[in-house]
């Protein structure tokens, strides 16, 4: 038998660099195609997988991910998208992590969605699943807001307001209209009317947020588990509206809550970055809801300008 020279490479640092680039993509199921562009990038030097599966067999993906990958970081299914393998992205992250720029928010939220959310029953986590893809082994799809249900939280703010003795003259008629444009005209009337547009937009984030938890405590999501996911959709949401620095912050401080515990004096930064950019973005209702011991309040006076 001819002996075949394969090239040696450093397979631990490969692996961290083809994790590193699934992380970035941030999918549940990748197909084979543009999982070996990945491959070959990780692998670096003009490399291809092909270059490690010399022999008279055809060279496959499947066989080199399946010799050379951690089932942990990426692994074959029995599922195809046309001719081409699927191969599921385990993830172990939060799905804050995998998410960013609004993506989670938008899935679970928007009317007409280009993707869907998963959740994976046997890690806790929740991905974006593009739209057409087939929901991977052991995953449930995360029911998106209806139609019906944007419907029902504008007529129950509406109805809200009337119990307080707001005056909310033709706002429950634009509330139930669903002809086209009618969401704009309905936010149109609400800015005529400050501060309902503010009132408004907490009272739908909190109820979608609320009914988020909802769906993945009927998934099976334990409570714990639930109100975690629905914290880090509130984070993905709020990664979408800040501005850079103060999106950093909010991840940064996010992960520093989940870090080891030798990290505390990391922590404590990250906590009191987070602090400043909330109270610089913070609307004045909700700093006023903020609980601070009354010895803190006492200290933090004392380092006041005097006016």
């Amino acid at each position: 038998m001819e002996n075949v020279n394969v090239p040696e490479f450093d397979r631990a640092a490969f692996a961290a660099r083809l994790e590193e680039e699934l992380r970035a993509l941030a999918v549940p199921l990748l197909p084979g195609s543009q999982l070996a562009k990945l491959v070959n990038r990780a692998l670096g030097e003009g490399r291809s997988f092909r270059d490690y599966l010399p022999g008279p067999e055809l060279p496959r993906l499947r066989t080199f991910i399946e010799r050379f990958v951690s089932p942990e970081v990426v692994r074959p299914t029995e599922q195809r998208q046309g001719s081409d393998i699927l191969f599921a992205v385990p993830h172990e992250a939060s799905a804050f992590s995998l998410a960013q720029d609004g993506r989670l928010w938008k899935a679970f939220v928007a009317v007409q969605p280009v993707s869907q959310l998963v959740f994976n029953r046997s890690t806790g986590a929740v991905s974006v699943l593009p739209a057409g893809l087939p929901v991977p082994d052991g995953c449930a799809v995360v029911q998106r807001v209806q139609p019906h249900e944007h419907r029902d939280l504008r007529a129950n703010f509406c109805d809200s307001l009337t119990k307080r003795g707001v005056p909310i003259g033709d706002l429950l008629e634009a509330a139930l209209e669903e002809s086209e444009g009618f969401y704009q005209r309905w936010l149109q009337m609400l800015r005529a009317r400050k501060p309902l547009d503010r009132e408004w937009g907490h009272f739908r984030n909190e109820e979608l947020l609320s009914l988020y938890e909802q769906r993945l405590r009927q998934l099976g999501a334990p409570e714990d588990r639930a109100q975690q996911l629905k914290k880090e959709l509130f984070l993905d949401h709020e990664v979408a509206r800040a501005p850079k620095k103060a999106a950093d912050a909010l991840v940064a401080a996010e992960a520093a809550s989940n870090a080891p515990r030798d990290h505390r004096d990391n922590r404590e930064r990250r906590a009191r970055e987070l602090l400043r950019v909330a109270s610089e973005r913070l609307p004045l209702e909700q700093l006023l809801s903020v609980q601070l011991p009354v010895s803190v309040i006492l200290d933090l006076t004392a380092h006041l300008p005097e006016q």
